[in-house]
């Protein structure tokens, strides 16, 4: 499950910052929708909300559910003196 939700979570990193980047570089006159999504994305500035978006996904993804636990020691056990 871990690992899973880091890959996706790199997915959505990656494709947020993508499209962001994208969506700052394109003239607004001449603006075309990456990949066909004409019917869904208009504008540039609602492409960088959905790569905002993508961006605040991944990040939370990654925080909630990608993290390690926290790895408590057994009572008792000195790390200085361990081999």
């Amino acid at each position: 499950m871990r690992a899973l939700s880091r890959l996706l979570s790199v997915i959505l990193l990656a494709g947020g910052a993508g499209l962001l980047v994208y969506g700052l570089s394109a003239d607004p006159a001449k603006f075309r929708a990456p990949f066909g999504f004409d019917g869904l994305i208009q504008t540039a500035a609602e492409l960088m909300g959905y790569a905002v978006g993508m961006l605040v996904a991944g990040i939370l993804m990654l925080f909630l559910f990608g993290a390690r636990p926290v790895a408590f020691d057994k009572p008792g056990f000195d790390k200085s003196k361990a081999g």
